[in-house]
């Protein structure tokens, strides 16, 4: 049974990925998997995280962006030039694999509202960390608030190549994994 809010609307605990998508007007995010839209695109002229690029930054950018438990709903392994936040809004947790371009060790952080468990509601990505994302197993979504500084520019966004991370990475092949077999 549906629970309803005081106005007689679904409670967020009945919302499914669609009904996401269609209050939001969320889209495909094809180059990185699972669904988007841009919120904010700030006014003010940023500067570019590398010299000499003609890209027209901005100070910084945001959108909402919505993981489902269906294959392009998972964040794929990649890196950005910009620093990334994430910010868990509601639904289920989601794990981000974190594959630094230091000598610091990979690691797993868990976004969501169960503190307790060492869930967390916010987590900032390092410039040039190799990362991807995706739903806590048993998940079927959850909505994020992601917002890069200087602003995302496609060009920042790359892709990593599974066989260039498991030669980076080989004894976290089985966290690759996770990104590249459906």
């Amino acid at each position: 049974m549906e629970s309803k809010d005081i106005n007689g609307k679904k409670s967020h605990h009945d919302l499914t990925s669609q009904d996401i998508i269609n209050l939001l007007e969320l889209s495909p995010l094809d180059f990185e998997g699972g669904y988007y839209k841009r919120v904010w695109y700030s006014k003010i002229q940023g500067r570019s995280p590398q010299e000499g690029s003609a890209l027209n930054y901005r100070q910084s950018s945001a959108i909402y962006y919505l993981m489902t438990s269906e294959l392009e709903g998972y964040s794929r392994l990649h890196s950005l030039k910009q620093e990334e936040s994430w910010h868990f809004y509601m639904g289920d947790p989601v794990e981000i694999y974190l594959f630094p371009n230091t000598d610091e060790a990979p690691k797993k952080i868990i976004l969501g509202q169960d503190l307790q468990a060492h869930q967390r509601p916010f987590y900032m990505v390092e410039p040039g960390t190799v990362f991807g994302a995706r739903l806590a197993p048993g998940g079927s979504w959850a909505l994020l608030g992601n917002q890069v500084t200087p602003s995302f520019e496609i060009p920042d966004f790359k892709l990593i190549p599974k066989d260039k991370a498991i030669n980076s990475w080989p004894e976290y092949q089985s966290w690759i994994d996770l990104f590249f077999d459906h």
